[in-house]
């Protein structure tokens, strides 16, 4: 018996009171590393390399060693790209002790005060390497490979799908599940999947050349399709 296709109601310009908070799940990596480690070493490493009394406010240290941190965590490629990941993820921000409406620093903040700050010096080798340390040996993270799906708590990726901050994420094995039973034998999905990427190209919005997605599902369905049966005669 076939299903009633629904069209769900776009909530992304829904008002909600909710804390940042709230929205970061319990069991998050983020969550597990601010219990593990006491931040509060840092501010004892770096006590000489601040004024007490004059000069301009400075941008908390711990909050500068945690935003590389969340950079080498999560595998993103440039400094810049994680100012702008911190900008839309709730979890970074949380992480960060940032509400919602505050600024991020700019990306440059972290390359201007590691000169000023840091230069010829061994003060943030010894901070990031006693974060490793406590993330490693409490079995937080992986040195030689991290990276998560953080559908759940990018804001960004919410307001693309629609979602309000306390809709439900579909579960990963919602999309497998759907195509085996709605497009399997059919290239429906392949129609879909290029006319959204032909749109993308025409308004200049991704680089054909650069594209990258998961495609075990179109890439079984291509492979069906070309494959030949052969009879080889045994030897």
């Amino acid at each position: 018996m076939k299903k009633v296709l629904s069209v769900k109601e776009n909530k992304s310009e829904q008002i909600e009171i909710i804390s940042v908070e709230q929205l970061v799940p319990e069991n998050h990596l983020l969550r597990k590393i601010e219990a593990a480690i006491d931040w509060d070493f840092i501010y004892e490493l770096v006590e000489e390399k601040y004024s007490a009394d004059n000069g301009r406010p400075s941008i908390d240290p711990v909050t500068l060693i945690k935003i590389p941190f969340i950079q080498y965590l999560y595998g993103i490629r440039s400094m810049r790209q994680t100012i702008k990941e911190i900008e839309v993820n709730v979890a970074y921000r949380w992480f960060l002790g940032l509400g919602f409406t505050d600024k991020v620093p700019h990306f440059t903040t972290f390359g201007k005060n590691y000169t000023r700050r840091f230069k010829d010096t061994d003060i943030f080798e010894q901070i990031f390497t006693r974060i490793l340390e406590e993330c490693i040996k409490h079995n937080l993270v992986d040195p030689k490979e991290v990276f998560v799906d953080a559908t759940e708590v990018n804001v960004a990726y919410r307001w693309f799908l629609g979602l309000g901050f306390t809709d439900k994420v579909p579960h990963f094995t919602t999309f497998g599940k759907n195509y085996t039973r709605r497009f399997k034998d059919t290239d429906i999905f392949e129609q879909i999947f290029a006319r959204i990427l032909e749109e993308c190209i025409k308004h200049n919005l991704v680089d054909p050349k650069e594209v990258f997605v998961d495609a075990t599902h179109v890439k079984a369905c291509a492979n069906s399709k070309k494959s030949v049966a052969e009879t080889v005669k045994k030897e």
